[in-house]
C-alpha cells in the first residue's frame, strides 16, 4: 500500500491511497483508494488478499463514510456505509442532496446565527454540517494541526458555481459563505472566481481575493504553498492547490487580521 502526507499522494483534506502487488516483473496497481482519512488492513481474507477498511468524513463534516473492501480476484470491491455524526445544529436544520449528503439549506444560511465566536471578532468560524464544504475554494483559520481540524475551523467557503442554467447563468454555489457578526451570511465577490486566478501559478506566487457584505470588505492576501506539476507519463493524482494567507475584514471604523490556511480543488 502506497500513500503519504505530500501532494500528489494528499487530497485537500486527507491522504490518497494505492494498492500494489508485486509480480516477477515488478509491481501491479490493484486499487486506487482515493482519499481517506484511514485505511485498515484487516485480519479476514479473499481470493488470497486481506479486507480492508476504509473511513472518511463527507457532507460537511456530518457523516462518516465507513467501507469494506473485498478482493475479488482481479481487485478490490466496496461494500459502504454512512452515519450520521451529531453536531450542535440539531437534526432539524439537515437537509439532504440527491447524493445523500447533509447541508443547510441554502435559503436559511444567510438568517443563522449559530455559528462559533472568535471571542468579540468579527470572524467566526462555521460549525461542522452548516454548508457542503466539498470541493471548490475554502479557508480555514490557522492552525491546523489535524485532519479532522478542517471541518471545525472553516471560515470561508465557495463551492464551484453551477454555470448551468438558461445561458450560463449561476443557479448553485452562486456566492461564497463567510461567518461574519455571529451569523453565517454570503459575499459578494469583487475578484474573480479564485480558481481561474491560480491558473499556471507556481510555489511561491501570490495572489489576493477581495469580497464585499454591505459596509464591510474581506480581503485574503494568499502565497502558494504547493501548486500541482505538469501532467507526466505516471499521471499522478493531483487535484489541489494549497496556499496560506491572511484575512483582512474592515469597515473603515474597526480592522481585523486573521492567519488562514486554504486550497482549492477536490
Amino acid at each position: 500500500m502506497i500513500t503519504g502526507k505530500l501532494v500528489p499522494f494528499y487530497g485537500a483534506h486527507a491522504e490518497m491511497y494505492w494498492v500494489y502487488e508485486k509480480t516477477t516483473s515488478g509491481y501491479r496497481q490493484l486499487d486506487e483508494l482515493g482519499a481517506n482519512y484511514s485505511v485498515h488492513v484487516l485480519q479476514s481474507s479473499h481470493n488470497g488478499y486481506r479486507d480492508l477498511e476504509t473511513t472518511y468524513v463527507s457532507g460537511a463534516g456530518t457523516v462518516l463514510d465507513t467501507c469494506r473492501l473485498v478482493f475479488n480476484g482481479k481487485k478490490y470491491e466496496s461494500t459502504c456505509t454512512s452515519k450520521k455524526i451529531a453536531t450542535n445544529d440539531g437534526a432539524s436544520r439537515r437537509s439532504t442532496n440527491s447524493e445523500g449528503k447533509t447541508y443547510l439549506s441554502a435559503d436559511r444560511i444567510a438568517i443563522q446565527g449559530s455559528a462559533k465566536s472568535t471571542g468579540n471578532r468579527i470572524v467566526g468560524t462555521i460549525p461542522a454540517g452548516s454548508i457542503e464544504v466539498e470541493g471548490g475554494c475554502t479557508h480555514y483559520l490557522s492552525p491546523i494541526k489535524n485532519p479532522s481540524d478542517y471541518i471545525s475551523r472553516v471560515v470561508f467557503h465557495w463551492g464551484y458555481p453551477g454555470l448551468d442554467g438558461p445561458k450560463g447563468k449561476c443557479v448553485s454555489n452562486c456566492l461564497p459563505y463567510m461567518h461574519l457578526f455571529g451569523k453565517i451570511v454570503t459575499v459578494q465577490p469583487k475578484t474573480p472566481w479564485p480558481e481561474d486566478m491560480l491558473k499556471n501559478k507556481k510555489i511561491g506566487d501570490r495572489f489576493s481575493e477581495s469580497y464585499q457584505l454591505d459596509s464591510m470588505n474581506v480581503r485574503f492576501d494568499n502565497q502558494i504553498t504547493f501548486a500541482c506539476p505538469p501532467k507526466n507519463k505516471r499521471k499522478e493524482v493531483c487535484e489541489v492547490t494549497k496556499f496560506t494567507g491572511i484575512i483582512t475584514v474592515s469597515d473603515g471604523t474597526r480592522k481585523e487580521t486573521y492567519q488562514t490556511i486554504g486550497n482549492c480543488g477536490m
